[in-house]
């Protein structure tokens, strides 16, 4: 059988190569690297334009330049295919997986898959969508974009824009919109999903006026940007911090974008790719393009897009930034656990708080999670639970609220150990672990000699069918929607749900959400905020996080 030709236009195609899975006994066909966009450093991007001829469609798409061995650790114990020898800054490619045998009058449910951690680490290639295509008649689009200071570089004045990771995002998706219904997926039903930063940056989409008509749902799994520690950067904040850290890295010149973009322009790729660095928070920026205001005041003003969605988390989101934040040690005391406790608050919450306030908040914080009983294990609890909540869980769970006042809205949580996993007892499913199961990671040979067990399995083809199944029609038949009045949560697991308690919590997302933020409107304007103060206090307090240092005795 010949392999698969795809036309995108009269004189532009592109061949892909067609497999067969045995276990499923269905075929199915892949297109990769095929460049969606074109742009040049800290630049716009703009739609790549087409090729005269055939071309082979068959290698990995290029990725960003990045840390490889953070991608690495947020994946594994699956092996990742992205190294230093396809990465490029110009890296605006995608992959399409779909079934064999598509009808000429079919026109497939798409989704389109975001990759990205920590705003910094991604691919296409991360996830092969061989094994979702079999589950599902859907198509599967991946695509890579630009990411860490590639993707989100600022200057007070604009020229830096500071939302290249956004607008790589609507471009790839503006390519779907023009080409996908000739691999034979429908235009007018895309779903785009992402998890983790990913899933920040799909709902702060929601808000942005360039995406309406680019997709029609979405799925955002463990993070979003109502989340305190996701949430959009004032251009202001985002411009010093970066001209901070230029400073401290030689350079001598002004503020003036211009200036500051052909220093950059510069530099090495090598020395770019690690100029934010790895312990600074970074998120996409209020640029009045992209985002012309805070997604945060765009959703409390009911002024998102009100599309169908699949939300949700997993049983241990707080695990993974423990072990960050402990590097794999106990909780030593407990002017260790409030130290925990305050560089979450000021390092990655509230950013523009005083110090007195941040004491007051940390405080707080501290007061009502203290275990009674002070273990090690007890402080790492206790830590997992504030961590799990103030990062992901109550910033989801508000983000379900909204969206269920207006349109169909799903929550979940996977509670399944994998058999893999070596962590503590008490300890689950964690962050961005889950993802491998909803790719059908499980039933692949190719992401090394991972043994993995039936139940594996059989939690993998669930999270499969029913991704699968929001996907071509919005709706999951056999779960209950949420709303507000029901707060209904589906739980995914294997064991008795009577046993389970959900990880969402009334009085956490009330502490969390309400009451928290009510205490730090208290504090002094945000105009008023030393950003030059500010940032030699974050500086010091994420190099001692980064590197594990116990600063117990400091009040920074």
């Amino acid at each position: 059988m010949p392999p698969p030709v795809v036309k995108l236009s009269p004189e532009c195609s592109v061949q892909g190569i067609r497999t067969f899975n045995r276990e499923f006994s269905k075929g199915v066909e892949s297109f990769t690297g095929i460049r969606y966009g074109e742009a040049e450093r800290f630049e716009r991007p703009k739609l790549a334009e087409l090729w005269e001829g055939t071309r082979i469609a068959n290698q990995r798409s290029k990725c960003c330049p990045q840390e490889f061995e953070f991608l690495e650790n947020q994946y594994a114990p699956i092996q990742i295919v992205d190294d230093e020898s396809n990465s490029d800054e110009n890296c605006l490619e995608l992959n399409i997986w779909r079934p064999s045998k598509i009808k000429e009058s079919e026109k497939l449910p798409v989704v389109v898959w975001s990759c990205c951690n920590h705003y910094r680490h991604g691919s296409a290639n991360v996830f092969n969508g061989d094994i979702f295509c079999c589950v599902n008649r859907v198509i599967l689009v991946t695509f890579s974009f630009r990411l860490g200071l590639f993707g989100l570089a600022a200057s007070e004045d604009g020229v830096l824009e500071g939302n290249y990771i956004l607008l790589d995002q609507i471009t790839a998706l503006r390519w779907v919109q023009k080409y996908i219904s000739n691999f034979g997926g429908d235009p007018n039903n895309v779903t785009f999903y992402g998890a983790s930063s990913a899933s920040s940056m799909v709902s702060c989409l929601l808000t942005s006026k360039l995406c309406r008509g680019l997709f029609h749902k979405v799925i955002c799994e463990s993070a979003s940007a109502l989340a305190t520690s996701s949430r959009a950067t004032p251009r202001k904040f985002a411009s010093e911090m970066h001209f901070f850290i230029l400073r401290k890295e030689g350079y001598k010149g002004s503020r003036n974008g211009n200036e500051i973009k052909q220093f950059l322009k510069s530099k090495s790729t090598d020395y770019l790719k690690v100029l934010l660095y790895s312990f600074l928070s970074v998120t996409t920026v209020i640029d009045g393009y992209v985002l012309e205001e805070d997604p945060v005041d765009v959703y409390d003003k009911g002024l998102f897009l009100k599309l169908p969605m699949l939300c949700g988390c997993v049983a241990d989101e707080g695990y993974t930034f423990s072990q960050f934040a402990l590097h794999n040690s106990n909780v030593k005391s407990d002017s260790h656990f409030v130290d925990l406790i305050r560089r979450a608050i000021r390092l990655y919450c509230y950013l523009f708080l005083s110090k007195e306030m941040g004491e007051k908040i940390t405080k707080l914080v501290a007061d009502k999670y203290r275990p009674e009983i002070q273990t090690h294990e007890n402080f790492f609890k206790a830590i997992m639970e504030i961590y799990g909540n103030i990062y992901i869980l109550s910033n989801v769970l508000k983000l379900a609220r909204y969206h269920s006042e207006h349109n169909t809205t799903y929550l979940c949580e996977l509670h399944h150990r994998p058999d893999y996993f070596e962590g503590p007892e008490f300890v689950s499913m964690v962050h961005s672990k889950d993802l491998a199961f909803k790719f059908g990671v499980p039933f692949s040979k190719k992401y090394g000699d991972l043994k993995w067990s039936d139940d594996d399995k059989e939690i993998s083809l669930r999270l499969m069918k029913k991704h699968g199944e929001f996907i071509e029609t919005g709706e999951i038949s056999d779960w209950q929607k949420f709303t507000t009045k029901t707060k209904h949560t589906e739980i995914i697991s294997l064991k008795s749900k009577t046993k389970l308690a959900s990880v969402f919590k009334d009085d956490n997302y009330e502490f969390f959400n309400e009451t928290i933020p009510n205490i730090v409107k208290e504090d002094k304007p945000i105009e008023n905020f030393c950003l030059e103060e500010g940032m030699k206090t974050y500086m010091v307090a994420s190099y001692v996080t980064f590197l594990g240092f116990d600063t117990s005795n400091n009040n920074y």
